[in-house]
């Protein structure tokens, strides 16, 4: 059997029973851009291993989402919200100020042109129909070969 000090079996059973202290997070979420709040927005604050804990909530008409018996600890908070590309940064509530600001960006559908600013017409050459066009009669497509 091996002796330790008391002092020794204060620190053992310290360690074995210390968890971190829960808090609550504010998280504020907001568009990049213009830097309005987003509501609506889906918050999740995970943390432990492979993040299976979490804390959830949705913003409020001033982007603000509250999540419970959050550990102060790293944590990864995951926002969604509709028209926006998603984001997860890892961060450290042992140092964080709250509220957490998270900035948004519009998320870009692939395919899609964006309008142009300010609403001014896009300048560029105009070309001329091709000879061979010009001779096809009224209606009528060329096709593409097959292949």
């Amino acid at each position: 059997m091996v002796k330790r000090s008391i002092s020794e079996e204060i620190c053992v059973t310290e360690r074995r029973s210390y968890k971190p202290e829960l808090i609550l997070v504010n998280i504020k979420v907001t568009d990049k851009k213009t830097g309005r709040a987003i509501d609506d927005a889906d918050v999740q604050v995970r943390w432990g291993e492979g993040e299976e804990d979490h804390s959830d909530a949705t913003t409020n008409s001033k982007g603000i989402a509250i999540c419970d018996d959050v550990p102060r600890r790293k944590v990864v908070i995951r926002v969604i919200a509709n028209g926006y590309a998603h984001v997860a940064p890892t961060v450290d509530l042992k140092s964080e100020e709250q509220p957490i600001k998270i900035e948004l960006d519009k998320r870009h559908v692939e395919g899609t042109t964006p309008p142009p600013p300010g609403g001014q017409p896009v300048s560029g050459t105009l070309l001329a129909p091709s000879k061979e066009l010009l001779e096809e009669p009224f209606g009528h497509v060329p096709m593409a070969p097959p292949g």
